[in-house]
């Protein structure tokens, strides 16, 4: 019964940002992180789409999402969600964020088929930075 309760107790300090020290009697406060930031960051994957005829951004988009929602799930798609921010020349730059890049990268080799044509998805550099892969690609 005691020990049922301490260990409410302590959860319930734990989970408001109590810590107790029992060898020097204090009480102190646990600060949660401001590295809030880190989870939200970008990455760019700078992706070559060999294909016979033209492919439209949109479709690709589609076409990546249906590949992560399939291998991975729609949670894993919902924590990643990849989208084609450019697409010039048979180069794509998919945007994610640092969580799930490796959940897409994973998935490209899904992407075999995009309206009735065979399509290759070779990744070939993740950056941090849109202007950097910009620059891969060769638009900025």
């Amino acid at each position: 019964m005691i020990a049922s309760t301490l260990l409410s107790v302590t959860s319930l300090a734990v989970s408001i940002g109590l810590f107790i020290d029992l060898r020097r009697k204090k009480l102190l406060i646990i600060k949660p992180s401001k590295n809030s930031a880190v989870r939200k960051t970008k990455r760019y994957v700078v992706v070559d789409v060999v294909s016979k005829t033209p492919i439209d951004t949109s479709t690709l988009e589609t076409n990546v999402r249906l590949a992560v929602t399939s291998l991975f799930g729609q949670v894993w798609l919902d924590i990643s969600n990849p989208k084609v921010i450019y697409f010039v020349n048979s180069k794509a730059i998919i945007s994610t964020n640092r969580v799930g890049y490796k959940v897409v990268l994973a998935s490209l080799p899904k992407v075999a088929e995009v309206s009735d044509n065979n399509v290759i998805v070779v990744p070939r550099k993740i950056t941090g930075s849109v202007k950097k892969a910009k620059r891969l690609v060769g638009i900025g």
